[in-house]
Formats: structure tokens, C-alpha cells, sequence
């Protein structure tokens, strides 16, 4: 991918190194960002930013099962990227993963008492982090934790960070306000739509509840309070588009990426206690700004009318062979000579007469002359004189 080839090593080294194509393309979600930002200390900074989302394979991973349903498999990032993790950049200054525990398994993990909390009697994560970090000044009241790997100290052997599930544990991340849903409707070759539907994550909270704090800015179409759900859609019509528009594979369709719903009222940030100053991450300084709070829909695959692209081949072979054809017999015509082919068709006549004559004299058997003025009679009287 051309976002790689702005990288010092690419995809040679660096954590760079886990981005295997198919497994990239085959997540939910996958966003490539650039960012260059001008200053007079360090003049153009360029920021590149990779967004996946991938869910671990319940077939290849240890799979749990409760009396609910099916729960979470134990996955590795081995396992979820199909590669090894090949040492650090050699031109990159300081090269880290970090593993965050939402808040809700971190408040049962903390309740357990384990001292060590990447290993309790939840969850094991190996191998064992570097350092730990702990979120401050939450309002919400609960903290999340941050494990630190540094892949520096991984270069004799591969950094595989995993995570293998003891108990079953059910647990949900926190929702954004509304759960955006994108689906294609319409069928045939003339006209479809794309509609997206926000439905509120608070449905069951706001219906117990009396405040009427129920509404909610849209920037977009304006909706009445208390709306539990809406529905964007989006008509358009299937044309024909120019030859070089098309992708390599057109009969399978046009891929549209997720779109993106933004929140502005609402902001997330994070905060983590780092004790040592020389280990100062850009990353946990960019979480601690107020980000605004955005939701990803699934792709789409909207397939289109596409032309008969072997019709070309087809014209293209008819019209070659129909020339073939003709210039092959208009050449065999001039290279004639005249009267080449009466010549052509007199010597094979004559020469199924003399052979059996041969064939007579040489066997001692009473041979028949050919009747006076033919080719054969002639033939044999010059070969006599």
C-alpha cells in the first residue's frame, strides 16, 4: 500500500511489520491517515496514523462456552495478523505496543486481589508487560490500565503479545450515545439506496427515566427529542461509467467505505500516571487531549451495471480472422500464374494411366493401349522417339 512507502523500513521492520495484507482487509474496519503539521523547532512533521479493527479467529484460538453462549477466544497477535513482530526500525528512536484493559474487566480484575494484574485468575497476558500505567482523574469513577511493551528488549526473540481467557467473562465497552447501522436496499440494475439508521445505545435507560434530558444535536436533519431511532437514506441510480472507471474485478461491485459518524458534544480523553520523564510517550500525550467521539458503520459492496468487457475480445478476434481469411486467399490469387492450373490438373490426370502401365510391364501382364489421342498415348510415343 502507498501508506507504507512513506515509512523509513515500510513493512521490513517496526511494528509496521504486522500489516499482512489479507489480514488488514479482511477486518471490520481499517483507516489510513495522514497528518503533516508545520513548526519553527522541527519544521514539517508528518503524522501517520493506522486504524484496525480485527476480531480473533474462534476456530484457531481456544474457544470458552458458558451456559449463555459462546464467549471470547484466546488470541495473539500472531494469530491476529499472521505475522511475527520483527524487531524495531533501526532509524526509529523508541518503538512500544500497549495493551489497554477496558474498565469494566480492570474493576473485576481489581476486585479479585491479584497483585500482578496481567495475570489473575481472569486472564493471563504474556508475556509479562514492562511497565504498568494506571488512568487518573476519571469522573467516571472507574480507571482503565495500560501494559507497555518496549520492542527493543524483543530482538533475539519475537514480541507475541496474547491474551488466554481462564473464566468466562462477559463485559461491554462503553457505547457511543447512538449505534449507527448502514444496509443497502433496492434490487435490479436501475435505481438502489444506501440508508443509515442511528438507534440510542440509552434506550432502556432513558424510558425508566423521568428527566427530560432526552435530546440530542444534529447537525445532519434535525430530529423531535426523545427519538429512539432514525433512518438516513440516500437514492441513486445505476449508470454506466467510463471504461477506466471501473476496478480490476467490476462484476463484483464497488466498494464503499465505512462512514463516520461524529459526536462533537461528546469528548473522550485519557489520562495516565507516567512516573519517569524519560520514558515519555507521544502517544499517552495525544490521549490526553480531548478527542471527539466517533462511530464506524460497516462497508459496503453496492454492485453496478457493468458492461460486456469480452465483447472487445470477441470483435477484436472476428475481425482478425475474417482479414486472415481474406488477404490468405487474395494472396493465393496474384501469386497464380495463368494457365498454372490447367497444367496442374492435365498432369493429374495422366499420371494415374501410366502408372498402371508400368506396374503391367514390369509384372508380364497384357496391358491394353490407351485409346488413340489421348495424353497417356502421346505421352508414351514421345518417350519412345
Amino acid at each position: 500500500m502507498p501508506w507504507l512507502k512513506l515509512l523509513p523500513c515500510r513493512d521490513k521492520a517496526g511494528i509496521a511489520s504486522l500489516l499482512y495484507r489479507h489480514s488488514i482487509y479482511k477486518g471490520y474496519y481499517h483507516s489510513q491517515k495522514l497528518k503533516l503539521t508545520s513548526s519553527q523547532s522541527f519544521g514539517i512533521i508528518l503524522d501517520q496514523t493506522l486504524t484496525v479493527v480485527l476480531q480473533p479467529d474462534s476456530v484457531m484460538g481456544k474457544q470458552l462456552h458458558s451456559t449463555d453462549g459462546q464467549l471470547q477466544p484466546s488470541w495473539s497477535m500472531k494469530d491476529l495478523f499472521n505475522r511475527n513482530l520483527l524487531g524495531k526500525c533501526f532509524v526509529s528512536k523508541s518503538s512500544r505496543v500497549f495493551f489497554e484493559i477496558e474498565k469494566d474487566i480492570f474493576d473485576k480484575v481489581d476486585r479479585s486481589g491479584n497483585e500482578a494484574s496481567w495475570a489473575n485468575e481472569l486472564f493471563v497476558l504474556s508475556p509479562a508487560p514492562d511497565r504498568v500505567l494506571k488512568e487518573i482523574n476519571n469522573m467516571n469513577g472507574q480507571s482503565s490500565s495500560l501494559y507497555e511493551y518496549d520492542v527493543s528488549n524483543y530482538e533475539d526473540a519475537h514480541l507475541d503479545v496474547g491474551v488466554t481467557w481462564k473464566l468466562p467473562l462477559i463485559w461491554s465497552c462503553t457505547p457511543a450515545p447512538y449505534h449507527a447501522n448502514r444496509f443497502l436496499m433496492g434490487s435490479g440494475n436501475e435505481r438502489g439506496s444506501i440508508s443509515l439508521s442511528f438507534i440510542s445505545t440509552n434506550m432502556h435507560k432513558q424510558l425508566f427515566d423521568n428527566s427530560n434530558d432526552c435530546s440530542i444535536k444534529a447537525v445532519v436533519f434535525q430530529v423531535v427529542p426523545c427519538m429512539q431511532s432514525a433512518t438516513l437514506s440516500l437514492d441513486f441510480d445505476k449508470g454506466f461509467l467510463h471504461i477506466d472507471e471501473y476496478p480490476p474485478d467490476a462484476n463484483q461491485g464497488f466498494d464503499i467505505p465505512s462512514a463516520l459518524v461524529t459526536f462533537p458534544e461528546f469528548n473522550s480523553s485519557r489520562n495516565y500516571l507516567e512516573t519517569d520523564s524519560l520514558f515519555l510517550s507521544p502517544l499517552l500525550q495525544t490521549f490526553k487531549e480531548d478527542g471527539v467521539v466517533k462511530s464506524y458503520t460497516e462497508v459496503l459492496l453496492v454492485p453496478l451495471t457493468t458492461p460486456d468487457f469480452s465483447m472487445p475480445y470477441s470483435v477484436i478476434t472476428f475481425t482478425c480472422t475474417v482479414l486472415a481469411l481474406y488477404f490468405g486467399s487474395l494472396l493465393n490469387a496474384l501469386r497464380r500464374r495463368t494457365g498454372e492450373e490447367e497444367r496442374e490438373l492435365k498432369k493429374a490426370a495422366a499420371k494415374p494411366g501410366l502408372i498402371p502401365l508400368l506396374i503391367g510391364k514390369l509384372r508380364g501382364q497384357k496391358v491394353e493401349p490407351p485409346p488413340p489421342g489421348s495424353s497417356i498415348d502421346s505421352q508414351a510415343k514421345g518417350a519412345e522417339g
